[in-house]
């Protein structure tokens, strides 16, 4: 019987589904399926190694407050994908090759660059963008090259070395979820215009911080192609929306930490 699920599903296995991809052995690879990755094994060595590079400068320049946003972003990262999208709702699911690590380890990497890399980065740009220090400001651009090497040059590379091939397929069903992401996003920026008095122009600079952050990510995806199907319309809906759900209370979080003389600098008095 035809049907628009059968439609989607025809969709999906000629055009997004790439060839040569593991065997994906779970009936739920089918037509609500729209955010994939797909890699090897390599790609996860990379990745480590540029974490562990990220957290060092941090550590070096003495960047604290972001250093506790990686710790909190982790956290919820983990909580959210593992916890509530793989164990409760089942909308997370992947395939890793035979004996290579569990699940909830696996999962803890997957959240390490989002949920570690992401916040610590939204924190420097919301210091050098609403902080009068001249240094923060100055700093803005080693951070954002910074930021996009970590994440582009894993996924450029990971091709073109032979460590480890074995291949790893990893997606998720985020049909009804766009509805709630993009509910809690708009409620978060009201929030901050009428409860927190914070301007219109601090809002929207918050959001642009939001989509580098999500959009530096999906890019390097997209380019290398560990998002299969080459989704320009999954990439643009997702810087959007993903790290804009949590910006208002990354920003009010971060605000709170820091010393009374510097917060009145964010209000909309003084923005």
């Amino acid at each position: 019987r035809f049907s628009p699920r059968l439609l989607r599903y025809c969709w999906y296995n000629t055009y997004v589904r790439p060839q040569g991809d593991p065997l994906i052995q779970s009936t739920r690879m089918y037509a609500e399926q729209i955010v994939r990755r797909s890699f090897q094994v390599d790609y996860i060595y990379l990745d480590l190694i540029f974490l562990s590079l990220w957290l060092t400068a941090l550590v070096l320049k003495k960047k604290w407050r972001a250093l506790v946003f990686s710790a909190i972003g982790l956290a919820i990262y983990y909580l959210i994908d593992y916890g509530i999208w793989y164990r409760l709702r089942g909308i997370r699911d992947f395939t890793l090759p035979d004996g290579f690590c569990p699940p909830w380890l696996f999962m803890l990497w997957v959240q390490a660059t989002p949920g570690i890399v992401h916040p610590s980065w939204i924190i420097l740009m919301l210091e050098g963008t609403f902080l009068p220090k001249r240094a923060q400001k100055e700093e803005r651009l080693f951070w954002t090259l910074f930021f996009i090497g970590v994440q582009l040059i894993p996924t450029l590379m990971f091709p073109n070395i032979s460590w480890d091939d074995r291949p790893i397929a990893l997606w998720r069903d985020m049909v009804d979820n766009r509805w709630l992401f993009f509910t809690l996003f708009i409620v978060g920026d009201m929030y901050l215009l009428h409860n927190q008095n914070i301007p219109t122009r601090a809002c929207l600079q918050m959001m642009l911080i939001a989509m580098g952050a999500e959009g530096v990510f999906e890019m390097s995806f997209f380019i290398s192609g560990v998002r299969p199907g080459h989704r320009l319309d999954l990439l643009v809906l997702n810087s959007f929306i993903e790290w804009n759900v949590g910006m208002a209370p990354a920003f009010l979080i971060w605000r709170a930490l820091l010393p009374k003389d510097q917060k009145p600098f964010v209000d909309r008095k003084q923005a």
